[in-house]
């Protein structure tokens, strides 16, 4: 949109996926429903591209159909036609997206969003592409999320994980294979992991428990670490900040580089290598 002249008053912001239901001004007070569905044979993994608004991803044992049902919302009625959602098959991946097109606003305000939940058979693998709202997601196969704000729950993932988020809390449980999470800020909380660990954060306080493999944190910038349970080796490449506290230790026990904060550990079966205090 061009314009000839504004005055000081005037704000011209564009709005859509960046700026829609970011929760300080959220208006529902116009809403239609979305849904689309698909058999699941010949599916052998689901990829969701979502735009803002919440999602919940369901694998459910025995069903036959992928169904991707939500609720679109939006404070301007004229532009709930423009949020859509659609699914497209690419060879065996079935594509699942929700798209909320930029709007150019003066003046007011306007928000947008499309909540979304998506029924799946159980143990399917999953690729979530996230612009911003919360994430749950449950029963899947292996599962890669990447997600720019939100908080992230995922339960029940038969295979690896793999997290890459900006902002939002992480919290994880019952995974059968390794788990990679790459996080700016917000808490980790990560329990019942049948193979290896391995979290790069800049803020906010991690919690690990129950870990059949070894457990790595190549960086934390801030925030206390708390490890129990941990089959193999634990590693904290770097630390900035932050007590760090592990218990129950089954291989070695070590930490690279020690900002500030204290370290105890009780319990390592292997051998201890910290740095020395001041």
């Amino acid at each position: 949109m061009k314009l000839a002249a504004m005055t000081t008053a005037a704000v011209l912001l564009t709005a859509g996926s960046a700026f829609a239901g970011d929760g300080l001004f959220d208006d529902c007070s116009h809403t239609a429903p979305r849904r689309a569905t698909t058999p699941a044979a010949g599916i052998s993994r689901i990829v969701i591209h979502a735009d803002s608004g919440s999602l919940k991803v369901d694998g459910t044992p025995g069903v036959t159909q992928i169904v991707a049902a939500g609720t679109a919302c939006t404070s301007d009625e004229d532009f709930l036609p423009r949020m859509t959602l659609t699914l497209r098959k690419a060879g065996s991946d079935l594509h699942i997206t929700t798209d909320i097109p930029d709007k150019n606003v003066i003046f007011g305000f306007f928000s947008a969003r499309l909540d979304l939940t998506v029924t799946i058979p159980a143990n399917l693998p999953v690729v979530i592409d996230d612009e911003s709202g919360w994430i749950k997601v449950a029963n899947t196969g292996a599962l890669t999320i990447d997600d720019d704000s939100g908080a992230i729950e995922v339960r029940g993932v038969r295979g690896n994980l793999i997290i890459h988020d900006d902002s939002g809390a992480i919290d994880v449980d019952n995974v059968s294979g390794n788990v990679e999470i790459e996080d700016d800020s917000g808490e980790i909380s990560v329990k019942n992991i049948g193979g290896n660990i391995e979290i790069e954060d800049d803020s906010g306080a991690i919690s690990v428990a129950r870990v059949e493999g070894s457990l790595r944190i190549r960086n934390d910038d801030s925030g206390s670490i708390m490890v129990q349970n941990v089959r193999r080796d634990v590693t904290i490449d770097e630390d900035g900040s932050g007590m760090i506290d592990v218990a129950d230790i089954g291989g070695n026990f070590t930490v690279g580089h020690k900002g500030s904060g204290g370290i105890e550990h009780t319990r390592v079966a292997g051998r201890v290598r910290i740095p020395e205090k001041d």
